[in-house]
């Protein structure tokens, strides 16, 4: 004859943490496996499930209690195991007003008589905390990479921007550089035009000054007794030749074709000269020109202009 079973042993020493309760939530059976799961004795037997497990007064979201009725309820109701979601169910620690933070896997499934009535409930568990805290964990790093790599595209595209900017600022710069580089050759060239323009004026004046020059030479032969107007003429007429010569000089000077010549002047002849030209004016006015130079000459060095042919 085969040894007959002892049930409340195999009971017992199962590993999933099993309760076994009324129709009206009380505990009636308990393993070692839930006494553990849960830090309870088996003092526990005997008393409502929810006087023994009451929600966490510390958690204002707390839900367990009202879950938990729930589907037991409705193993109750309807004779069929219920199998809920993953709960957390705070369970006290045995000091005053402390709880440990749980998570649960739960099922319930009920125990029925011939008649199909239930006649008691199996409330089994499994304690995921751990692993629920690992998930927490994981979805913690998974958040900071997430900000990290947000940040890391964030940047990229920050980069992508700036780079853009730095190449439309350039293509601006090169722009106005290009604008510039033809705004300073036509300045160039108007000066080149210019030159050449003052250069022409200056040698198309030599020659009526010359002409000119001349026939005052002439009128000069013909009045050997000389005339006011006639000396008036021939220092207007140089003035006119050496601002001529000036104007080609300052052309000269622009292409590098101007030279500077040293020669000994006296300064006696450069102060009558300048007399000259401005005593006429004194004697309209009514006011006397008085210049007293020197007997002697008074002899420098000074330098006139001179051109080379390149």
């Amino acid at each position: 004859m085969p040894e007959t079973l002892d049930f409340r042993r195999l009971f017992d020493a199962t590993l999933s943490p099993l309760l076994v309760l009324t129709p009206d939530f009380t505990i009636v059976e308990v393993n070692r496996a839930y006494l553990t799961a849960t830090g309870t004795e088996r003092a526990i037997v005997g008393r409502p499930i929810f006087e023994v497990f009451p929600d966490n007064p510390d958690d204002p979201t707390a839900d367990g209690v009202a879950n938990l009725r729930r589907s037991l309820e409705t193993v109750v109701a309807t004779g069929r195991t219920d199998t809920m979601p993953l709960q957390r169910y705070d369970i006290p620690t045995g000091e005053a007003g402390g709880f440990d933070e749980k998570y649960w896997s739960p099922v319930n499934a009920p125990v029925l008589d011939a008649d199909g009535r239930v006649t008691h409930v199996i409330h089994r568990v499994e304690d995921v905390t751990e692993f629920v805290h690992v998930r927490r964990v994981g979805r913690e790093q998974q958040r900071v990479a997430a900000e990290a790599q947000m940040r890391a595209e964030g940047m990229e595209i920050d980069l992508f921007v700036r780079a853009r900017e730095i190449r439309e600022v350039n293509d601006q710069l090169r722009h106005a550089n290009a604008e510039l580089d033809a705004a300073g050759r036509r300045l160039r060239e108007e000066q080149q035009a210019k030159d050449r323009f003052i250069a022409t004026l200056s040698h198309e004046l030599r020659n009526p000054l010359a002409a000119a020059t001349a026939a005052t030479e002439l009128l000069a032969l013909d009045m050997p007794d000389g005339h006011p107007a006639l000396s008036v003429l021939e220092r207007q007429l140089g003035t006119l030749v050496r601002m001529s010569n000036d104007l080609l000089d300052g052309t000269r000077a622009l292409t590098g074709r101007l030279e500077l010549v040293r020669e000994r002047v006296d300064v006696r002849s450069v102060v009558e000269s300048a007399c000259a030209d401005i005593r006429g004016l004194f004697g309209h006015e009514s006011r006397e020109l008085d210049v007293g130079l020197p007997a002697a000459p008074v002899v420098v060095d000074a330098t006139g202009c001179g051109w080379r042919r390149c």
